[in-house]
């Protein structure tokens, strides 16, 4: 349950096995509790999944508090590793709770590891990297140097620029109108896209509508989404038309897998 304004606008970005995560526009009027992002919890296993907090190993039940500013990197029981800056606390501890079907009495004692934006936040935001199961080297790259670029983060855009792939990668949420993008000068709201410059003056461009246009807001039902028609605009004044197509909505899973048709993403190569 949620106070009514308890509202965010959150993106992810994924790069391979580096998952860049934003968020801004954090509002809720609740002044009882703080609200929090979480970044892991997992059920706590003595020696076989220990967690780290800037390289030192805890294996007990502990809290911390890192709030001082700086960029900490803390390692869950499974080998992914998290670059976060903000109020972090960690913890091993034992947590009470409900089961989900019985509603029986249970315990348990859980790793975890969370953003407090603190009570009632107004306009919060967080950035954070993490980093699934490196190899020696990457997490040795990650360690040392960031590896993407915050081009945007804000009520309009969620854009990142990522250093190793070069993809840019857009969360749109309003209409986005950038003054000083290379390739794009037009995005409507609700869109996904990533874009990369490859061999031969090509740019490759990857566009998704997450939404499935449902008129019917129930969490299932047998209504069709509906076609809609979205417009981006490149900046050398080449336009590019993404039509979504109709999609029974218990058929969707099943494209998903076998076939382009639902619309949800397309690929396109366009001549610079």
């Amino acid at each position: 349950n949620f106070t009514p304004d308890f509202v965010a606008r959150k993106s992810v970005f994924c790069f391979g096995n580096r998952m860049v995560c934003l968020g801004t526009g954090i509002n809720n009027c609740n002044s009882s509790y703080p609200t929090e992002t979480t970044l892991f919890q997992s059920l706590f296993r003595k020696d076989s999944t220990n967690i780290l907090v800037d390289g030192k190993q805890h294996n007990e039940i502990f809290h911390q508090q890192l709030n001082d500013d700086k960029l900490h990197w803390i390692q869950d029981g499974y080998n992914n590793h998290y670059f976060v800056k903000g109020n972090i606390e960690v913890q091993i501890a034992q947590q009470n709770s409900r089961h989900e079907k019985t509603r029986a009495k249970t315990h348990g004692i859980f790793s975890s590891a969370w953003i407090n934006h603190g009570k009632a936040p107004q306009d919060a935001e967080y950035e954070y990297m993490v980093l699934i199961q490196p190899n020696p080297d990457e997490l040795d790259l990650a360690r040392h140097k960031q590896t993407y670029q915050i081009v945007q983060k804000d009520h309009t855009a969620h854009v990142v620029f990522d250093e190793e792939t070069g993809i840019t990668a857009y969360a749109i949420f309003e209409n986005y109108t950038p003054l000083s993008d290379k390739f794009l000068c037009l995005i409507p709201a609700e869109t996904m896209v990533m874009l990369k410059k490859s061999d031969n003056d090509r740019v490759l461009f990857s566009v998704c509508d997450p939404n499935l246009h449902i008129p019917e807001k129930n969490f299932t039902t047998k209504e069709a989404s509906q076609p809609v028609e979205n417009t981006s605009s490149l900046s050398h004044g080449v336009s590019y038309l993404v039509s979504l197509c109709k999609v029974y909505f218990l058929q969707c899973l099943q494209n998903l897998l076998t076939s382009s048709r639902v619309g949800l993403g397309v690929l396109l190569t366009l001549i610079e």
